[in-house]
């Protein structure tokens, strides 16, 4: 039978079938006009030419496209007689202007000339193969060729890749990358290339450059799992085994075959990477004493910055109970860190990923083998850092590398100096040397000056009197200032204190400035002459007609405290760029105990011409220098306090307000003075907070309003949990009302009849076949391969979709009985995202390593009881299935379950978070208990799933 379609004549057009063979016949069901094979006798010419004539065609053109059908199964529709699939095209004048002579119609491939290679290509697809090849070859050479960095060879520093110094290695944080290690260890390289190669001294000391290397952990997330921690640990261990062999191989090494081997490494730790530095001396792989010294950068020693798994926090009690049994043993042999060394650096208060309190080590190392320090205090640096910065801040590397650089020496097998030396270097480079700890340097050194002066030719300070000298090198020539060192029984009391913008010089050195302590110690008969350094002769040349006075002094520059400058003009403590940079502040500050044996404290003008240098001196009794002030915490809030310094007060004043002790509050200081002309002022004043331990100074310059905050490990957990107490206590204080008076008040009457009757809720669950399928297969799963996290955040979402389901049929029909269910069914779904952030870490972690290190066997959290119980609360409320009232005693089950969570999340959700999700899991566990009671099936009803009895009709389900 013929398929005839409906058109008009006017666009009509003689039809051309063209015919090609197909390998498989097929009948067609399409329902569209299909055309015929051409007519071979007049009649069916004619016949045809009438078809055509009342053919409809439906495009707006007369070039008419008529394809062969095709039917269902994809086969073209064919010729009943040839069996040969048709392609029936419109002739026109335009035939010529698509195909060209002789063009030819391909249905799948347009218009073909008979003359196009079947291998040609437009422009367009050549430029785009030859772009993606090139891209292809840039990437291939990157891989191969460009992945190492050659800074230091461009700079022209390193000229081979042999290692020939004293290695040091750099561990990274969480998530952070191994090139952090580049702005410290170009310093030293620049550092021992421009300097100290140059100098003898050094070299002769041992001193040489450093080989740094750094561990690429593919910025793993140590912070939130303990077992990656362990691995890290595990695998640098042996990273410093191999590190340590590179120096025996003479083909990677270039070191003087004369010197001993290698048998420690120094570690730099940022962030977690120091916290796997420590973890690193109790794993068993560990080589004994192949790391004596640790520096740590913003590293949370004090605690875990986080404790959402169990595994890290036992990793950090293991490490610090390690290091204190370690450090308390009472023989130094049975010490495994007698010869560790370890410095914290913290960041202060701009460190806004680790807590600066976290860096403490107060309670873990004693002082003798290490201690913490703010960056704030550390001299010439006097700013907070981020938690990024340290890594790279100009005047902290700076610190860094000279430290290294003094601790060195290549001529031991530790290729350091010994402990105490150690202690000794960081001390003088971080410390401010204004601590307790603080060792004056002075008496350790031999004599180096011979002072000799006419009697009365010098000015002679007494006690009680102040040497301020405004600008030196008014006298030409040399001049000596002698202060006359008090003694006594009330001496002791006293101490002395130099201020002077003018760098203090050592022996030798050429300055406007020296400082001399001297004693008189004239040559006994037999006594061997003393070589000193210096010589100088104040005497003149009418020495001889009088007398003459010789002093043996020690040189005081190695005991100077370096300030930051305090002008009117002067904003920060510190230089920012595009700031010329100002001289510091030389500062010194002696009791009179430590100036035993001394008569006289020395200052030598050696300007030769007028400066602006200047000069401040004096002995203060300690009674006027320090003034403490005992004002209540609730007086201080509420009136203020203020303090009246008389003007004729030491140089320097310590005020201390015990009652300033809470670091939740911040304190304003506001600082009076009496009117001085800018030509009297020498220097604005100068205010440094300090803290003893942890040591933390800050300094403000041209102080005139002041912001106080201060640093306490106890206050700011407090602080966090008292938050944390917060947001639980709302939470479980919802749930208790909605489980009891919300419940009792909208539906007074329900609780009276059937239990079965509160249960109903307006729309309906999914079958209780394809839940049980479904959470079976989950709980599967988390058994074998997933975490349990990833299954409660699969439950988190489910929960949501049915708290939103709820609150809908809520809206839609506002019964009581829907409204008590969505708000019960929101407040467990807010309980358990309360409790998500715990989970989310670790989960993160888990698709982390999973993407990345899919090929390693992956720790996984398998635990089904920490997840069960949201499963089995989740499907019952996926159920639409309302909590029954408890009867009798139990009935205080719930509110007891929720107030303690909520206690211990105050007391120790900040220590032991991971603990709330047990916590609250109980809870959920509980809520499954209760539901049970009103419907039995998911104890006894198991079998009936698979019979299909349990099948609910949606029928016969109420509708509200």
């Amino acid at each position: 039978m013929k398929r005839r379609s409906s058109g008009s004549a006017e666009d009509s057009a003689p039809a051309r079938t063209e015919t090609t063979r197909s390998r498989e016949p097929s009948k067609s069901n399409d329902q569209r006009s299909t055309a015929r094979r051409s007519p071979s006798s007049p009649n069916e010419q004619q016949y045809s030419s009438t078809r055509a004539t009342s053919a409809r065609n439906r495009t707006s053109t007369s070039n008419v496209d008529w394809r062969a059908t095709q039917d269902q199964n994809g086969f073209r529709e064919k010729d009943s007689s040839t069996g040969q699939p048709l392609a029936v095209t419109a002739s026109s004048e335009d035939d010529t202007t698509k195909g060209g002579k002789g063009a030819e119609w391909r249905p799948n491939g347009g218009w073909l000339s008979p003359s196009r290679s079947p291998w040609a290509i437009s422009l367009l697809t050549l430029f785009s193969s030859i772009i993606g090849i090139a891209l292809l070859f840039a990437v291939l050479k990157s891989s191969t060729k460009l992945h190492c960095d050659v800074k230091g060879c461009q700079d022209g520093i390193s000229y081979d890749g042999k290692i020939s110094g004293i290695p040091v290695l750099f561990i990274p944080g969480n998530a952070g990358s191994y090139k952090q290690v580049r702005p410290i260890a170009s310093e030293a390289a620049n550092y021992f290339h421009d300097v100290l190669q140059h100098d003898t001294a050094a070299t002769d000391a041992g001193i040489k450059n450093l080989d740094f290397f750094t561990v690429d952990f593919n910025e793993d997330f140590t912070a939130f799992d303990g077992q990656t921690m362990l691995d890290q640990a595990e695998y640098v261990n042996e990273a410093i085994r191999y590190i340590l062999s590179l120096y025996l191989d003479p083909r990677l090494s270039d070191r003087d075959p004369d010197l001993p081997d290698p048998t420690s490494v120094i570690v730099l730790g940022h962030s977690m990477g120091g916290i796997v530095a420590r973890t690193m001396l109790i794993m068993p792989n560990y080589q004994p004493d192949s790391i004596n010294t640790i520096i740590t950068m913003s590293a949370p020693h004090a605690r875990p910055p986080v404790t959402f798994d169990p595994q890290i926090v036992q990793i950090y009690e293991n490490i610090n109970r390690h290091w204190r049994d370690s450090y308390s043993q009472q023989w130094a042999d049975n010490n495994p860190l007698r010869q560790v060394t370890l410095v914290s650096i913290a960041g202060g208060g701009l460190d806004t990923v680790v807590p600066s309190d976290y860096a403490s080590l107060e309670s873990i190392v004693p002082d003798t083998h290490g201690f913490t320090v703010f960056t704030s205090t550390i001299p010439n640096v006097w700013t907070s850092m981020d938690h990024q910065a340290i890594t790279w801040c100009d005047q902290f590397r700076k610190v860094i590398a000279r430290a290294l650089y003094e601790i060195v020496d290549i001529s031991r097998a530790s290729q350091t100096k010994p402990r105490a030396e150690r202690m000794e270097v960081f001390k003088k480079w971080f410390l401010t040397g204004l601590e307790n700890v603080a060792e004056k340097r002075v008496t350790q050194k031999a004599p180096s000056t011979l002072l000799t002066f006419e009697d009365g030719s010098n000015p002679t300070i007494v006690p009680g009197e102040r040497l301020t000298l405004r600008r030196l090198g008014i006298d030409e020539g040399t001049r000596t200032y002698l202060l006359t060192i008090p003694s006594g029984s009330s001496a002791n009391a006293k101490s002395f204190t130099l201020l002077s913008n003018a760098e203090l010089n050592n022996p030798g050195d050429e300055g406007p400035l020296e400082v001399l302590l001297c004693s008189a110690h004239p040559l006994e008969p037999g006594q061997a002459e003393i070589t000193f350094t210096m010589d100088v002769d104040l005497s003149g040349d009418d020495a001889n007609n009088g007398g003459v006075t010789k002093l043996i002094c020690h040189n005081a520059a190695s005991d100077v405290v370096l300030l930051p400058a305090s002008t009117r003009t002067t904003a920060n403590p510190f230089s920012v760029d595009g700031e010329m940079r100002t001289q510091p502040f030389s500062y010194l500050q002696y009791d009179l105990k430590g100036m035993a044996g001394y008569q006289y404290v020395a200052v030598v003008d050696k300007a030769g011409s007028r400066t602006t240098s200047w000069v401040v001196a004096e002995f203060s009794d300690r009674s006027a220098s320090h003034s403490t002030s005992y004002i209540g915490l609730k007086q201080l809030l509420a009136f203020g306090l203020q303090l009246h310094l008389p003007s004729k007060r030491p140089m320097v004043t310590e005020i201390h307000i015990p009652s300033v002790e809470s670091s939740l509050l911040a304190y304003n200081l506001e600082i009076e003075g009496q009117g001085c002309s800018q030509h009297d002022e020498l220097f604005a004043p100068l205010v440094r907070q300090y803290l003893s331990e942890p040591y933390e100074s800050k300094y403000f310059v041209n102080a005139r309003n002041v912001e106080v905050s201060l640093h306490a490990l106890h206050y700011a957990a407090l602080l966090l949990t008292y938050i944390i107490s917060l947001f639980y206590g709302h939470a479980f204080s919802l749930l208790s009302s909605l489980n009891s008076r919300a419940r009792a008040f909208f539906l007074p009457s329900t609780w009276q009849d059937d239990r079965k009757s509160a249960t109903s809720v307006g729309f309906t669950p999914s079958s209780p076949r394809r839940r049980l399928v479904t959470t079976g297969i989950l709980l599967l799963l988390v058994s074998t391969v997933l975490p349990y996290q990833f299954a409660y955040v699969v439950a988190c979402l489910i929960q949501l979709g049915t708290s939103v389901r709820a609150f809908w049929f809520a809206r839609s029909v506002p019964s009581s009985s829907n409204v008590n269910f969505s708000n019960y069914v929101h407040s467990v779904f807010l309980l358990m995202f309360w409790v998500l952030p715990v989970n989310l870490p670790t989960l993160v972690v888990w698709v982390r390593n999973l993407a990345i290190h899919w090929f390693t066997p992956i720790s996984c959290h398998h635990n089904l009881v920490s997840i069960l119980p949201f499963v089995l609360l989740v499907e019952t409320l996926t159920a639409g299935r309302m909590v029954p009232r408890v009867p009798g005693p139990l009935r205080h089950v719930t509110s007891s379950l929720l107030f303690g969570t909520a206690v211990y999340a105050a007391i120790y959700g900040v220590s032991y978070a991971y603990t709330i999700h047990s916590l609250v899991n109980a809870v959920a566990a509980w809520l499954v208990v209760v539901h049970s009671t009103a419907d039995p099936w998911p104890l006894s009803g198991l079998t009936d799933l698979f019979d299909g009895g349990m099948l609910e009709d949606p029928k016969q389900r109420k509708k509200p």
